[in-house]
């Protein structure tokens, strides 16, 4: 999640792992504008999950609009991992990389495997987070039944330093210095 700080129209564009342009997108936001985000899904610029999720890839440049507070959320809904996206105002001058992140971004995380896992910033700090088993009945807790697990990352490190979660809860990292996230299992 990302916070525009000036009103005015924008271009993005989403890159693989590899830095291949996988597609272009605008975004204009408006405070004026009833929208309170935009939901960009990145691997819907990826034509190869689109089709393995039956859903249509985009023809044109999508067009998306936020209001009020400039909200801009990117997340990832079919299996993929290395995507990235840009931001660059009128200008062209970069204004957001969701590579590079700042003080007052959050990422959010549903992890579905059992496992442990590591979230490791630029610095080194490392989040250990434990996704328990399901239940012995083999059905996953009701969503709507799950709090997020709230994790703040500043120049001292994560806070909590681990969290333990059931598949698919969410955890929220509030972003509180410049850094990068990465996630390994």
């Amino acid at each position: 999640m990302h916070k525009i700080a000036a009103e005015g129209s924008y271009t993005g564009q989403v890159f693989s792992e590899t830095g291949t342009l996988l597609g272009t997108f605008s975004l204009v936001y408006d405070k004026k504008n009833a929208a309170t985000q935009a939901q960009i899904d990145l691997s819907a610029f990826d034509t190869l999950t689109q089709v393995n999720l039956n859903k249509p890839a985009f023809q044109s440049p999508p067009a998306f609009v936020t209001g009020q507070d400039g909200i801009v959320i990117f997340f990832i809904s079919g299996a993929h991992s290395g995507l990235y996206a840009t931001l660059a105002g009128s200008d062209t001058k970069p204004v957001f990389d969701s590579r590079k992140l700042d003080k007052g971004d959050a990422v959010v995380f549903r992890l579905i495997t059992q496992g442990n896992y590591t979230v490791t910033d630029t610095a080194g700090q490392v989040l250990n987070v434990t996704v328990n088993a399901p239940p012995v009945n083999g059905k996953y807790p009701a969503l709507a039944d799950q709090q997020p697990v709230m994790i703040t990352l500043d120049a001292t490190g994560f806070t909590p330093g681990a969290a333990a979660i059931d598949p698919l809860q969410v955890i929220v990292v509030g972003i509180g210095v410049s850094t990068s996230l990465d996630l390994t299992n």
